[in-house]
């Protein structure tokens, strides 16, 4: 039977298209700030899978080597049960399991990402209109700073950040955005006027019944632990992941009551991954004027962030001639290819100095 894998992202990630994201040939990549240390609160990077399509280590595929990352806590997030798996200094490979041949593992593909865009009117309104441009990409905070090529590429930089992926194909829309009471917050951030911002978006693939079920595998960055991969198989025609990046006090709704209406100071720890930023921006709420409700963040969580494009082939001609092959990562095909890729030759140093946030 066909089913959807849908990742959702809320929290600190960043996603750095290919090309414009009205290109419907696109990829993108995301990476999580690694905000461990914050000022404004410790973060987790955390990947959760509804309990229903995750397969336990016991009945995992046959003979793959044990890595050393614990079966994941059980614990309530966004409406259902979940089991949580920390991540820490990894590159993620999303992967297709054969439904016949379990062991053969495929790339999802490359060149077809598409982001929802053109269903706003021009000129765009701050407010959001349910079924019809509620699910525009366009609502996601632009981020106005110049995005580090190495960010791309290196394995040397877990202390920037705490996990990578790379997605081709699928649809990238918004999801979710922030509450209260009288509506939908509104946001002063870059713009003349205040608008909505969007605090969760999804990413959603369809996938045909010869594929059995979902493999996400780990390569390490330089100095971290190997992980165990994850496998997922379809519940009621659907795998439903996400990757998060919040502080874990918020993740078990310690937080109470939430608190809407502070400055997001998190968005913040986005400048770390940039080589330039305009003065540090960051979204300030609108106490006078809200938007009327739509699908709303179930807590106020921090919003992501799209960066302006960077190919992934420019980054690594920016960085060095000697990065590593992440691309090769995400395009082996096999089980016994991921041993090797997971193996690369990592002598990518990162070229840029990183600027640090201003306090």
């Amino acid at each position: 039977m066909d089913f959807t894998l849908e990742i959702h992202f809320t929290g600190l990630c960043a996603i750095i298209p290919e090309r414009d994201i009205s290109d419907p040939l696109n990829e993108a990549t995301v990476v999580l700030v690694n905000a461990q240390n914050s000022p404004h609160g410790t973060h987790r990077s955390i990947l959760l899978v509804d309990s229903a399509c995750y397969i336990e280590p016991e009945t995992t595929i046959a003979n793959e080597p044990r890595g050393n990352r614990q079966a994941g806590s059980e614990l309530s997030f966004d409406g259902g049960k979940r089991r949580g798996f920390v991540l820490d200094g990894e590159e993620l490979m999303i992967l297709a399991r054969d439904a016949l041949e379990p062991k053969k593992l495929d790339p999802l593909g490359n060149n077809s990402l598409r982001f929802t865009v053109g269903n706003r009117p021009y000129p765009p309104r701050p407010c959001p209109t349910q079924d019809k441009d509620d699910k525009d990409f366009t609502w996601v905070a632009k981020n106005p700073g110049a995005i580090d090529p190495a960010i791309l590429t290196s394995v040397d930089l877990g202390y920037l950040i705490s996990a990578r992926t790379r997605l081709g194909v699928g649809i990238f829309e918004t999801e979710k955005f922030r509450s209260t009471s009288q509506g939908l917050v509104r946001w002063w951030f870059e713009g003349a006027e205040s608008v909505a911002l969007a605090e969760q978006v999804v990413w959603k693939k369809r996938l045909p019944d010869t594929i059995g079920g979902i493999t996400i595998a780990s390569a390490p960055f330089r100095g971290y632990s190997q992980q165990l991969s994850l496998h997922l198989k379809p519940s009621s025609a659907t795998i439903r992941v996400w990757i998060i990046n919040m502080p874990l006090e918020d993740v078990l709704k310690l937080n109470q009551p939430p608190r809407p209406f502070d400055p997001d100071h998190h968005y913040e720890e986005y400048y770390r991954l940039c080589t330039w930023a305009p003065s540090f921006p960051i979204p300030h709420p609108d106490r006078s004027n809200f938007c009327p409700r739509v699908t709303a963040a179930s807590n106020p969580k921090c919003p992501p962030t799209y960066f302006a494009p960077l190919t992934f082939q420019n980054a690594i001609s920016t960085v060095s001639m000697n990065v590593p092959n992440v691309e090769a990562l995400h395009q082996h095909g096999s089980d016994e290819s991921l041993k090797s890729t997971n193996s690369v030759n990592h002598k990518g140093q990162a070229a840029c100095q990183h600027k640090e946030v201003e306090k």
